[in-house]
This record gives C-alpha cells, structure tokens and sequence, in this order.
C-alpha cells in the first residue's frame, strides 16, 4: 500500500464529462506525443477538447505547435488545480489558452516549473493532516462542475511518469486512462506495474476509473514487427482483461513527434484511428450529452478528420 492510498479516500465527485489521462509511469514512451495530437485531432473532428497539463516540465504546454495554440512564457494554470479551487481556472483566458482558427474549440491548462514546489507543500500538508480539504482529488472537485459540461465535450489530461500529488490527481479525476508503451522489455515492465497500480487505485481511491486500453507506441515500422508483436502477446498474458491495442500503434517517425497532424498524412491518419476508438469507448458526442462507451455507436470521421 503506498502513501497515496493509506489514507480513507472521500466520496468522489464523479466528472461532468468522460476525463481520458494519459499515462504510464515510465518517461519517455510518448505520453505528451500522445495527449497534443489526439487533442487536435478530437478538436478537428468537432468535439470540443479541454487539454491539462500536469508534469512540471511543462511538455504539453509547449508541444502544441504555435499555429495550433499560442504559446505564453510565463503562465501557471497547472498550479491553479492544485491551490485554490475556487478559481474558475478553465474559463480564464489569461489562464488557459485557446487555440487558433480552426482550433477555437481546443482549450489548454498550462503548467510551469513551480509546479513541482507547490506539489512537494501539499505532500507535508498531507502527511502531517494539515488539510481542510483532501489535495488529492482536487482536480477531481473541479471536473465535477456541472458548467464544464456546457463548453467541452472531453478532457485530456498528460500525466507526469511518476507518483506525484499532481498524478494522483489526474488519475483521482478520471474516467478512463490510455497507456502507451514502447515495446522493450523495461517499457513493458512499466506498463504491467502500472495497471497493477490503477488497480489499487480503483480499489482505494477512484472506483470508477477504467483502463482504456495499452498503444504501442516507437515501433520500427507502421505495424509491429515479429518481435514487437511478441512483446503485445507478453502483454496479453500479464494483463488479462486489458486492451492491448493491436489495430493501431505509432511508429517512430519525427513527424508524430513533433506533433504534426496536419503536414503528415502518416500522422494524420494514426491518430484519426486513435480518435475513433477514443470517441467511441468513451461514447463521445459533439456538443455535449457524452454518456460513456456504447458499444453500438460509433463516430465516422472522413480523410480529412472530420465526422460525418
């Protein structure tokens, strides 16, 4: 049991939308990658997308190319989910930034370095029980006010690689979260502990959150190798019961790095798969009224990203 699940969680307000955090507790598998091309390819299909950055590094505040979203230097609406929970941080233009044309619907909390220090402060606060209100969910406090159900459709949430009280957080305030893996033996140890965790998590602290399902992610060419795909069957055996994504995986090429949807057809096209599935477990719809994964709808998004 870690620190984080040894105190009794409240009860948990449950988000007004579905909450898709991306994560894994390994760096360096293509989280961010992940969390600012999906972000954009939801937002060209027409839904309207709330992006949180939650890793003091501040990568997804700055992956999102300038002409998608305008870039601040000095901006902490990361730190505002954590300290004062009054603060309507989402609808604060100088707090979150709003992409440009054809972008508007895109909404992105950034975060700074300070991010890390006023973690560490609600740790001790934590641990010595010097709290009027659990840090920990936090976040989750925010997601559950009926009026962000008005303006987006889904969040997105980039996570940091370890277990910080902004992680937990992330994961407290979720629905669903998305595992991506490079496939090496020290990344798939990862993703196993991982889910583990999310499972004691579930246990403990968040009921409701559900793995969405493991993307492989760096693989040698645009479907995974022999040996790569021995590394999904490895997955398959230590993961009974979780998704392990098969039809779709990201290569390693530059252009999904560097987030560029809109040049490259390849990246386009991934993440176009991406966002289908996503759209339909997560049961989206355009404009509200998302009501979890149905099964027996699913969204149809034309070459060009958007839905019919």
């Amino acid at each position: 049991m870690s620190i984080w699940t040894a105190v009794p969680a409240p009860v948990l307000p449950f988000p007004a939308i579905p909450v898709l955090s991306v994560g894994n507790l390994k760096g360096g598998v293509g989280k961010t990658s992940v969390v600012a091309n999906l972000a954009t390819t939801l937002t060209l299909a027409g839904f309207r997308v709330l992006a949180i950055d939650l890793d003091f590094q501040a990568s997804l505040s700055i992956a999102l190319p300038p002409h998608i979203m305008p870039r601040y230097e000095s901006v902490d609406g990361g730190i505002h989910v954590l300290l004062n929970e009054n603060y309507d941080m989402f609808h604060d233009g100088q707090i979150t930034g709003s992409g440009v044309r054809p972008f508007e619907d895109l909404k992105l909390v950034r975060t700074s370095l300070e991010m890390a220090d006023i973690e560490d402060k609600l740790l001790a606060a934590f641990v010595l029980g010097e709290r009027k209100k659990d840090p920990r969910f936090a976040l989750a406090r925010k997601l559950a006010n009926p009026r962000l159900a008005r303006d987006f459709d889904v969040v997105l949430i980039d996570t940091p690689p370890r277990l910080t009280m902004a992680s937990i957080n992330g994961f407290c305030a979720s629905t669903h979260v998305l595992i991506p893996t490079s496939l090496s033996a020290t990344s798939r140890s990862g993703a196993v502990t991982f889910v583990h965790y999310l499972k004691e998590l579930r246990n403990k602290l968040c009921p409701s959150i559900k793995v969405l399902g493991i993307l492989a992610t760096f693989t040698a060419l645009a479907k995974p190798s022999e040996a790569e795909q021995k590394m999904l069957d490895e997955l398959e055996r230590y993961l009974p019961g979780v998704d392990i994504w098969r039809d779709v995986c990201l290569p390693s090429r530059q252009e999904i790095a560097n987030n560029r949807v809109l040049q490259s057809r390849e990246c386009r096209d991934k993440f176009m798969q991406i966002a289908r599935k996503v759209a339909t477990y997560l049961g989206l719809k355009r404009n509200g009224n998302s009501q979890g994964r149905d099964a027996n709808r699913s969204p149809k998004f034309s070459r060009a990203g958007q839905p019919y």
